[in-house]
């Protein structure tokens, strides 16, 4: 039985079931679409653009089968983080495998990873920290950060064939962007550009990004704003993860430029 034909509620409505549900439906919605690609779809560029459409591919199975055993090692209650010596052959292996043979192995490593997330007790989420990347976290926050990586990454790919294609998932991919603003800046432009507040507006919410010691970005309050920007969620949401294209619109008023806010926000 796949994960998709798995329940995930429980009695508990458990937090992490809505990012869990998220996650599935961000890699249910890639497989429709990679599943009946050619090799010659497999080969075009992605967003991405050192990246093919299989590179993507390979990059999120390579990134579901590191993770299903970080995973298991956090249920296992071994605390070990993710090691060069240990990803390497995993990315080796990865690499040299044909675009039809990457795009294939990322299904199968996907629903492995997935599978396992589904099995999940209650009981067992409440001790579990999942040694990633990022340093131990709970359950929610590791799907979190799955999802983003999948949602945005999904993007890179759904676009080679789609100009209209939008971020998968976006209520709860928006919902981590601070985080994601914080953590992703450039530097020496966050210096340029601070203090400045811009105040951003997007279907219907209204956030404020923050530029000082740090760069936020957080619900909108009564202080002035330096610079209003109006765009999409989606448009927003790639801007800060370093995916505005040149036909995306921005109405920006305000001494803050669209240069400045890309390269505040180089991606990753």
């Amino acid at each position: 039985m796949s994960y998709a034909d798995k329940s995930t509620t429980d009695n508990t409505q458990r937090t992490s079931r809505y990012w869990l549900v998220a996650l599935q439906a961000a890699s249910t919605d890639l497989r429709s679409l990679a599943g009946e690609l050619s090799d010659e779809d497999l080969l075009q560029p992605s967003f991405v653009g050192a990246w093919t459409v299989a590179q993507v591919l390979s990059h999120l199975g390579s990134g579901a089968e590191i993770c299903t055993d970080l995973v298991r090692r956090g249920l296992a209650g071994d605390e070990r983080g993710p090691q060069r010596i240990e990803l390497v052959p995993i990315w080796d292996r990865w690499n040299a495998l044909s675009p039809s043979e990457q795009r294939d192995e990322w299904s199968r490593a996907d629903s492995v990873h997935l599978d396992l997330l589904t099995s999940i007790s209650a009981d067992q989420e409440q001790s579990l920290r999942i040694p990633y990347f990022a340093g131990p976290m709970d359950l929610t926050t590791y799907l979190g950060y799955r999802l983003s990586e999948h949602s945005l990454h999904g993007w890179d790919v759904a676009v080679a064939y789609d100009s209209s294609a939008t971020v998968g998932q976006l209520d709860l991919v928006w919902q981590r962007i601070d985080m994601i603003a914080n953590r992703f800046h450039d530097h020496a432009t966050r210096e340029q550009l601070a203090p400045r507040r811009v105040s951003l507006h997007h279907d219907g919410q209204h956030d404020c990004l923050d530029i000082a010691d740090e760069v936020h970005i957080g619900v909108n309050d009564d202080r002035a704003a330096h610079t209003a920007v109006t765009a999409t969620t989606d448009i927003l949401t790639r801007l800060v993860y370093g995916r505005v294209r040149p036909g995306d619109f921005l109405d920006i008023t305000g001494p803050t430029t669209r240069d400045e806010l890309t390269q505040l926000f180089p991606g990753f």
